[in-house]
């Protein structure tokens, strides 16, 4: 009894198989191919039955003024369905030439299409060989497709048209194979070339470092050299000031002594050989004695005082005096006069000031105007100036100036028009 339900069982899953294996294919039923000539009216030309997996023997013959017609009910197994794709493809055999014309397919699976002889290619219309047309379905997912051949398509030219051969077309396919001969790869040189070479340049490594160490040491010594040259020729001045102008400096009204002769230096170069160290001969010999004798006199100056606030040194200081010779009776005198400006009296300082408050006043009248309580401009540039000049000598009125030119009530009368204004308009 057991067995006998098992092989029940085993029965139905094969049924349900192959049943499966039957729906999971795409075809189609109640398909017709009909050829209808101009003005045949309905029901003329001549209509063929297309059967699934059996093409029709006889060929299908359409002319210039006839129509192609195929409909047809696609069906996913036993079932009518719309599939993803559905095409009429038209093939040449022996030029392997093709050409593919969608179904109008509707949800229910009625499949229409109408072809004339203008929408083949001229290929297959001035050829004098049979197609073979075919239909195709398909669709996502699991259901194989269907691809066979429905009938044999005979085209008759068209008288009208020039008979050109097909091959006289042009047609895209691949080319013929292209061989390629490449050079041979490069070789390398032998070897005791390479080893020549790289012991070449290995031997000049040692030579490198010796002249860099030998210029290195030429260097050093050289700089040690300019060193010590360059402490000889340092002048040594004068850190106190000189009789003659303590002497100035203590008795303003007595004459300056006669000025003292300088002591000049040596006049020719001793014969000190080259030494490291400075030692006297080497130091009056690197020094100046006009200019040193000039600073003798002299003495220590005076810094010139300064404005700034953070300076130490006498804001008033005392210039030097002259007697009734002309001559100069000391370095300073009992007049306190200031040297720079006042910065309230100060030129440049003024100018600046004038600016900068110019410039603060045109920024508040630019960010006041468009408000309510804008009573009009006061600082206008030399384009305005003209512009207002030229409306009045248009016979505008102040008011109507001013109001366009948004100015301050009176200020076109302060510039007036003609011999009686300020500014006039000057045309050459």
């Amino acid at each position: 009894m057991q067995l006998l339900r098992t092989h029940a069982q085993l029965l139905l899953l094969l049924v349900s198989l192959l049943t499966s294996v039957t729906a999971s294919s795409w075809g189609f039923a109640d398909a017709t191919v009909s050829v209808q000539s101009k003005g045949s009216g309905v029901g003329g030309g001549v209509k063929e039955k297309l059967s699934e997996g059996k093409a029709i023997p006889k060929a299908v013959t359409i002319g210039a003024a006839d129509t192609l017609k195929i409909i047809l009910t696609t069906q996913n197994g036993k079932q009518a369905r719309r599939p993803h794709q559905a095409f009429l493809l038209l093939k040449d055999p022996s030029s392997g030439l093709d050409i593919s014309y969608p179904f109008s397919v509707k949800d229910s699976g009625k499949a229409k299409i109408d072809l004339v002889q203008k929408d083949l290619p001229a290929q297959f219309t001035r050829s004098n060989k049979h197609i073979d047309a075919s239909v195709v379905l398909a669709s996502f997912g699991s259901s194989k497709p269907y691809n066979q051949k429905a009938f044999t398509l005979a085209i008759s030219p068209d008288p009208n048209l020039s008979a050109t051969s097909a091959e006289s077309f042009t047609r895209y396919g691949k080319l013929p194979e292209i061989h390629h001969i490449f050079r041979a790869d490069p070789k390398s040189p032998p070897v005791f070339i390479t080893l020549f070479f790289t012991a070449a340049v290995l031997a000049t490594i040692p030579v490198l470092f010796g002249t860099q160490f030998e210029n290195s040491t030429m260097g050093s010594a050289t700089s040690k050299a300019a060193r010590t040259a360059g402490n000889a020729a340092k002048r040594q001045y004068p850190k106190t000031p000189s009789s003659t102008v303590s002497s100035s400096q203590n008795t303003n009204a007595q004459p300056p002594p006669p000025p003292q002769q300088p002591q000049p230096g040596p006049s020719v170069h001793p014969s000190t050989p080259p030494q490291a160290s400075k030692n006297e001969a080497i130091d009056l010999d690197a020094r100046d004695p006009d200019f040193a004798s000039r600073l003798s006199r002299l003495g220590p100056v005076q810094p010139a005082p300064t404005a700034s606030h953070s300076s130490t040194s006498n804001p008033t200081p005392q210039r030097p005096s002259l007697d009734t010779g002309g001559r100069q009776q000391g370095l300073f005198s009992s007049t306190n006069a200031p040297i720079f400006p006042d910065a309230s009296n100060n030129p440049a300082l003024l100018i600046v000031q004038a600016r900068e408050q110019a410039s603060k006043q045109a920024e508040e009248e630019a960010e006041a105007m468009g408000r309510s309580s804008f009573a009009g401009r006061t600082l206008i540039d030399v384009h305005t100036i003209k512009r207002a000049v030229g409306m009045k000598e248009r016979g505008m009125t102040d008011i109507n100036i001013e109001k366009t030119l948004m100015l301050r009530s009176g200020l076109v009368k302060k510039l007036g028009a003609g011999k009686d204004g300020i500014i006039k308009d000057v045309h050459e």
